[in-house]
């Protein structure tokens, strides 16, 4: 098993340290220019056919000012984008992490990227260009509603199948004893160790999550006028054959568990067939 395809919660803080050194780089490179800039980015994660996960990045760099942090400003004229995709390889290349001690492997095990950094760059207002900001958006989409089947059905791979390998790799590094860092390893097996989110973005790429969840919430309606149960007519209503009266109650908790002996037994019958993965034969007199 290669360091590339260890299967650790690792790769999130992997990224997190390539980020910030490029942007301690470009801090840099601000200060002695007299050239404030910031770094925006946006990323998704992709597992690949083989079990490990594949990074997608949109890097941008912007100007800035103290006076208004919220305005997106042009890059400053002293870095292009040759300079920016070089400052990207360096931080890739140079950046490693190691995991926490394991009794498997006392110093842990180094973590760094492979050797597949592949830096395009984005066109826009160009229809014929290699990569636009349309290819860009439909990559996103794809990498959204990817399906995870070939981490997830391991049956049709076969049990001596590389991720199969994997996930074992996760109940045995994460087995009980092996501290809290490793223990994330076993609820995380179906997803090979990692547990980071799908995408990450930093906070002034674009707009907020949050924002667009206040978005789409709905805003109280002005002049609405609640009409208490003392006022209404019900007989009014009734008679009209186009209104649909609805009529509220107020639920309350009677109790929980089987009515009888039977429901309980079928229950508990169907739920062994479901972990035996057979039918069920259950018979209640």
């Amino acid at each position: 098993m290669s360091r590339w395809d260890f299967p650790v919660p690792e790769s999130p803080k992997l990224w997190a340290r390539t980020i910030d050194s490029l942007a301690r780089a470009l801090r840099r490179i601000a200060k002695a220019t007299g050239r404030p800039m910031r770094l925006r980015y946006a990323k998704v994660a992709e597992f690949q056919a083989r079990g490990v996960v594949h990074f997608h990045a949109i890097i941008r760099l912007d100007g800035y000012n103290p006076a208004d942090p919220l305005a997106i400003l042009p890059p400053p004229g002293c870095l292009d984008v040759i300079d920016l995709a070089e400052l990207i390889r360096h931080a890739a290349s140079s950046t490693a992490i190691a995991t926490p001690a394991h009794p498997d492997r006392p110093d842990g095990w180094p973590l760094a990227w492979g050797a597949q950094t592949d830096i395009r760059v984005i066109r826009t207002g160009i229809a014929d260009a290699e990569l636009t900001e349309q290819h860009v958006a439909g990559y996103l989409a794809k990498y959204a509603t990817k399906s995870t089947e070939a981490v997830a059905s391991i049956d049709s791979r076969g049990e001596g199948s590389h991720v199969a390998c994997l996930i074992n790799t996760c109940w045995q590094l994460g087995r009980p004893g092996t501290g809290e860092h490793y223990s994330r390893l076993r609820p995380k097996a179906d997803m090979l160790g990692f547990s980071g989110h799908f995408s990450t973005k930093s906070r002034r790429y674009s707009t907020t999550l949050g924002a667009l969840r206040a978005a789409r919430r709905p805003s109280p309606r002005a002049g609405v006028r609640v009409i208490p149960a003392s006022d209404f007519d019900t007989a009014e209503h009734t008679d009209d054959d186009d209104t649909v009266l609805v009529i509220n109650r107020e639920w309350t908790y009677t109790g929980s568990g089987w009515l009888t002996l039977a429901d309980a037994a079928l229950a508990n019958a169907s739920a062994d067939a479901a972990r035996e993965r057979r039918p069920a034969r259950a018979a209640v007199a």
